[in-house]
């Protein structure tokens, strides 16, 4: 069967890919990204770019059709510099042209020779996937992003709020609220990324629900916690992302308790299996997981490329 590639637009193309992954993605297994993490993509990494309507992170996508335009593979990326490869099952020898396609783009790209090198991630069981890097000059790196999984239906213990904090949905209408959690966010991570703007964009995605946006809110009226749970019905799993506490209110069990709230109502929900995902350096995140009943289920590997 013939192929060929093109560019990506979002106008046109966002909906294909999105229905893409929703096909390919049978299960937590295969290769491919989730829905979910292709809106974040768009309306969260690139939520400033979303609010100015110039998608300029659109030119680092490439798509592979069939020459019926049939959608089957597609180069994403996370960064300027790292790429995620989304391939159909029968056409994994594609991959050795995606992988081509990365190599001479980034080449063209580049401004710098101080920018962040050249990665393709892949998860640490896919063979297939290895073969077709190091053939390119791809070397692994390291895990960058470990993956928890968890099942829904187990017990979920009930964990109390300290006295004053109250555990409730994000509200959207209230534009001092969204301003708040910004601030909490960009305190959280260390970053200045997060506006009351950009959490706007966020809550456009396709698989973003308010009832699951949930915060917790201290004494003083100020956001303690907060997680966003993606739902994707579909395949009947769920990701938390983000999962934060604010500097000043670590060590009083805020995470946990949203993260126990969270999977009862993924139980009424009729969710099978919920996933979070941390740096593997992130020691605290990964114990909390781990108490509340998430196994590691594999990494993300960083193939660096030699050139």
């Amino acid at each position: 069967m013939q192929t060929r590639s093109r560019p990506f637009s979002v106008q046109d193309d966002f909906g294909r890919v999105r229905r893409f992954l929703t096909e390919t993605v049978a299960d937590r297994d295969s290769p491919n990204w989730g829905p979910d993490r292709w809106d974040l993509l768009r309306f969260s990494r690139h939520a400033d770019e979303e609010a100015s309507g110039i998608q300029g992170w659109e030119r680092h996508v490439r798509l592979w059709e069939t020459t019926e335009a049939e959608l089957v593979g597609a180069v994403t990326p996370e960064g300027r510099s790292t790429f995620f490869l989304q391939i159909h099952p029968i056409h994994r020898h594609l991959e050795l042209e995606m992988i081509r396609w990365i190599v001479e783009h980034d080449r063209s790209a580049r401004r710098t020779e101080s920018e962040a090198p050249l990665q393709v991630c892949a998860m640490d069981t896919d063979r297939t996937r290895a073969t077709h890097l190091t053939a390119h000059g791809f070397a692994p790196h390291g895990p960058v992003n470990r993956i928890s999984r968890r099942a829904v239906r187990l017990r979920v213990p009930p964990i109390s709020l300290p006295p004053g904090y109250t555990l409730r949905a994000v509200r959207l209408e209230d534009p001092e609220e969204l301003s708040r959690l910004a601030n909490t966010l960009n305190a959280t991570f260390c970053r200045s990324k997060w506006t009351a703007d950009n959490v706007r964009v966020l809550t456009k995605a396709p698989m973003y629900r308010s009832e699951m946006d949930l915060l917790i809110v201290g004494p003083e009226g100020d956001i303690a916690a907060f997680t966003t749970v993606w739902v994707d019905s579909h395949h009947r799993t769920a990701i938390f992302e983000p999962v934060g506490t604010h500097p000043a209110h670590r060590r009083r069990g805020l995470a946990r308790a949203l993260l126990a709230t969270a999977l009862q109502r993924l139980q009424d929900l009729g969710i099978d299996t919920a996933e979070t995902s941390s740096v593997p350096t992130n020691t605290p995140a990964l114990g909390l997981y781990r108490q509340i009943g998430f196994e590691h289920a594999g990494d993300e590997v960083a193939w660096r490329h030699a050139g």
